[in-house]
């Protein structure tokens, strides 16, 4: 069944139960953002089944993923696709490919940049580190400033005591690549 070194790898990275996928189809009639990809919850399994990992390497899917946890949660089997959309985007950063989706990528790159450096996320600090990777300055100002007015957008960053365990958390990711 698992037949390619690339499923392994996935399906190992996302610590998924994969084969007792019965397609039932529930993880993609929850999924808050399935209408938006090119292969449904449900597909994602299946290709992972099937061994024909690469197609959902080379899709959007899991960088549309918002990792709601609806899949998991309607799952009568505890799947946690959102789990294997981390796996297949891991995978991309690992091998330095060409994500589907790139300022979906860009803005989960900033992300992680940001609770590495602060220990939690920083909204401003992600924002302009994403407009920075995108070129794109103009977009999205006015909610923007309608979020920093509605105090939803700090100026400063909160820090965390302890911040080295983050960095140590991070390296030990990197670290088992």
């Amino acid at each position: 069944m698992l037949n390619t070194t690339l499923t392994r790898e996935i399906v190992e990275l996302s610590h998924q139960p994969v084969s007792r996928c019965f397609q039932c189809q529930k993880c993609s009639l929850g999924c808050p953002v399935a209408e938006e990809m090119d292969y449904l919850p449900h597909q994602a399994v299946d290709l992972i089944n099937k061994g024909q990992t690469e197609k959902l390497i080379g899709s959007k899917a899991s960088w549309i993923c918002v990792s709601c946890k609806t899949c998991v949660q309607r799952c009568p089997n505890g799947i946690d696709v959102g789990a294997i959309h981390d796996a297949v985007k891991h995978y991309h950063f690992q091998q330095n490919l060409p994500i589907g989706v790139k300022p979906v990528a860009d803005f989960y790159e900033s992300f992680l940049d940001t609770v590495y450096n602060y220990g939690r996320a920083y909204e401003l600090g992600m924002i302009v580190k994403h407009k920075f990777k995108t070129k794109n300055f103009t977009q999205d100002v006015k909610m923007g400033i309608t979020m920093f007015f509605k105090g939803k957008i700090k100026l400063a960053p909160h820090k965390i005591n302890k911040i080295w365990e983050v960095k140590n958390l991070f390296t030990k990711v990197k670290g088992s690549e």
